[in-house]
């Protein structure tokens, strides 16, 4: 860790390698826009964070992280459940997830 002061304030810098929690971005690929995680895909290399695209084995997704579920009703929205953790950010249009 880090630290430096800025007058009466004190800072903390956690290098990269130091943090146990990670941010990731997760995708519900089976209905996101192929623009939309075009973005997410630029922006996870841009911020090196992990861009984890999830969806049914009927969809063709090219991802460094990509998770292949059947094709059962809500299992990729399960899915996404499942591997989020606090402070990822999830990415998706189903109002229930």
């Amino acid at each position: 860790m880090l630290e430096f002061c800025s007058g009466s304030e004190r800072y903390n810098l956690i290098r990269k390698e130091e943090k146990d929690d990670d941010m990731k971005i997760l995708v519900d690929a089976d209905a996101c826009p192929r623009n939309v995680l075009q973005i997410c895909l630029e922006l996870g290399v841009k911020y090196a964070v992990q861009v984890w695209t999830v969806a049914s084995f009927n969809h063709s997704i090219v991802s460094d992280y990509h998770v292949v579920v059947g094709d059962n009703d809500q299992e990729t929205d399960i899915k996404v459940l499942n591997l989020t953790q606090n402070g990822d950010v999830v990415i998706t249009q189903d109002w229930g997830l």
